[in-house]
């Protein structure tokens, strides 16, 4: 959706990680059924994690500044 917004001149600043790893989830996490009907949902077919989102963010506004 990204690249077609891009196409029309429209740009887009918001971080929106979806479902995480974290013990808020532990309930979704430790059921079975849940977890295949919550990775069903998401494109990637997995949840994110935190400390590798926020590394590969961390990263990524070092680099814009670098440039």
């Amino acid at each position: 959706m990204l690249l077609s917004l891009l196409v029309g001149g429209i740009r887009v600043n918001a971080i929106a990680p979806g479902a995480m790893v974290t013990d808020m989830n532990r309930e979704v996490l430790e059921d079975r059924e849940k977890m295949r009907r919550l990775e069903a949902a998401i494109p990637l077919g997995r949840l994110a994690c935190p400390k590798k989102r926020l590394m590969r963010l961390s990263s990524q506004h070092l680099i814009r500044r670098a440039t």
